[in-house]
């Protein structure tokens, strides 16, 4: 088909006028707010501050919002689970990649059996027409819930779970339920994935109380506790100084708050696909001069507990306030008084710094290992050859992240007896190996500066056979090329830090292999394991560890 130049300029003007509209798209904050306090089935108890908290949370967040907000609130008779169900339909269908969502839900909670997973317990949202009986079939499960949000396309999304699952407080549990917590026969069933991600690496989890413990409205503050500090945080959570509050920041004051207001018997948790360098600004304006910050949200990090030398002494997973220039942290163990690790970090203004890159290996080391070496020959019928000696090997690796790409140089020597056929005969065999590698491999690294490592070796190497006959001193000498390959694996921890570097020892086992063709010889396949103890040097870390 044939464009006419009139035809052309339409086109023309409708493409351009369609990257316009993108371009000038403001993005916008949607907040669904979900508060129940009155439910249709008696089994629920009555709350008092569900839905006062819900149309708290979106007015003040929407008031606090950098980006034009829209709200949507649903409570008690509004909030059932079709009505939860089909909002979140029409948000996938109306909200734009660059959206961002925010949910929140303010009731009650309960564990539920899975009908399909024999016995297991699911963690279920109630809402107004949740049945008592059938919680599971007439609420929204947790798993649900996220797939629902999952498909919205806005890749940045918060969750907030103003709920519990314990059976008291702001949680009820059936009658059946209890029996079978109370037998152990129910576990909490793991949330599945739904592979349908769209975007969600930018997915924010708070949930007010962690699993099994009781989340808690409170009548001199009017409403839900977390709640009430994760709103005040919009005003006085900004810990760095930058003149935004972010999600995190607003997490990590309504947590310790809501911890210290009840014993310690309420603690807010947070999960996140996306933690560290990524974070959800709520309020305010960005200023230069902020001070830096350490973020430590990692799951594994449950029950440690940081110091900044200086400052106050926190519970992880948490963020940390850093001052400019050096800063000496701390970190102890859930069983220790005394640091598990000492690191030393410069930051600067405005910088955010993650655990995950003080704890990460150094990107470049160089090492020396000495071992006991035992190796045979497998076509044992030609030329019999089994024995030990000694290995020697010089590496040096780079490691990007916790991943490592090493290169290194092997040598290893050994000597022993030679038999014919499981007879003696008298002859001497020394047997001289070396050979170049590259290696690849992975590295796991702790807070106690224990890392495990594997590899995998290839490259070539070069096999030298000496043979002594003792009765008439007769020599023969061969020599072959051929190419190798190896498995390494090792353990080892932090030992100490010198003015240039990190050192540390490891003590693993090596296993070699080659098949080298010898013309007078026939085929020797070489078999070589070794018994290792080393030292590496690590240099160019993120912070220098002190001990």
């Amino acid at each position: 088909m044939r464009f006419l130049p009139a035809q052309m300029i339409t086109v023309f003007l409708m493409a351009f006028a369609t990257n316009a509209r993108a371009a000038e798209y403001s993005p916008q904050t949607v907040i669904l707010a979900v508060g129940v306090d009155r439910y249709q089935d008696k089994f629920w108890p009555a709350l008092k501050f569900a839905a006062t908290d819900a149309r708290t949370f979106a007015s003040e967040l929407a008031s606090a919002s950098i980006n034009p907000a829209r709200t949507i609130v649903l409570e008690n008779n509004a909030a059932t689970a079709p009505a939860v169900r089909s909002t979140l339909q029409t948000l996938r269908q109306s909200m734009n990649p660059r959206d961002r969502l925010i949910v929140y839900f303010s009731g009650h909670g309960t564990l539920a059996q899975v009908s399909n997973t024999g016995g297991d317990l699911s963690q279920v949202i109630v809402l107004n027409d949740t049945s008592g009986e059938k919680p599971f079939a007439t609420g929204i499960g947790h798993a649900e819930l996220r797939r629902l949000i999952d498909r919205i396309p806005a890749t940045r999304k918060m969750m907030i779970l103003a709920t519990c699952h314990s059976g008291i407080g702001k949680s009820r549990l059936s009658p059946l339920v209890q029996e079978l917590i109370a037998g152990n026969k129910g576990r909490v069933a793991p949330e599945p994935s739904d592979g349908d991600d769209d975007g969600s690496e930018g997915f924010l989890l708070f949930a007010a109380a962690a699993r099994g413990e009781t989340a808690r409205e409170d009548a001199r503050l009017k409403g839900d506790i977390y709640t009430h500090f994760f709103l005040e945080a919009l005003r006085a959570g900004d810990r760095d100084g930058d003149g935004v509050v972010t999600a995190l920041e607003a997490h990590d004051y309504a947590r310790q708050k809501t911890s210290t207001m009840s014993g310690g018997s309420q603690r807010p948790t947070f999960e996140g696909q996306a933690i560290g360098r990524f974070d959800f600004a709520l309020a305010g304006r960005k200023r230069p001069g902020g001070r830096p910050v350490l973020t430590a949200y990692e799951n594994n990090l449950q029950g440690y507990s940081l110091q900044v030398r200086g400052g106050e002494k926190g519970a992880l997973p948490s963020g940390f306030v850093l001052q400019p220039g050096m800063n000496v942290i701390e970190v102890y163990s859930p069983e220790g008084d005394r640091p598990a690790a000492v690191f030393q970090l410069r930051a600067q203004e405005d910088e955010q710094v993650t655990i995950d890159e003080i704890l990460r290996p150094a990107p470049w080391t160089v090492g020396l290992d000495l071992g006991k070496s035992y190796f045979s020959d497998g076509n044992a019928k030609k030329i019999a050859a089994s024995g030990q000696g000694y290995a020697l090997r010089v590496h040096a690796a780079w490691i990007p992240g916790r991943w490592h790409l090493p290169w290194s140089f092997g040598l290893s020597w050994w000597e022993s007896s030679m038999k014919n056929e499981g007879v003696a005969t008298g002859i001497k065999n020394e047997s001289y190996y070396y050979g170049v590698n590259l290696e690849a491999g992975l590295r796991w690294q702790d807070l106690q500066g224990r890392f495990f490592k594997v590899r995998t070796m290839m490259g070539p190497g070069h096999l030298d056979l000496r043979f002594k006959d003792d009765r008439s001193g007769a020599i023969s000498k061969f020599s072959q090329a051929a190419n190798q390959f190896g498995l390494d694996a090792a353990i080892g921890k932090f030992l100490t830090q010198s003015r240039l570097a990190d050192l540390q020892w490891d003590f693993g086992l090596r296993y070699e292999t080659g098949r080298f063709a010898f013309e007078d010889l026939g085929t020797v396949n070489m078999d070589h394991a070794t018994i290792y103890v080393g030292m590496e040097a690590a240099v160019g870390a993120k912070a220098r560890r002190v001990r």
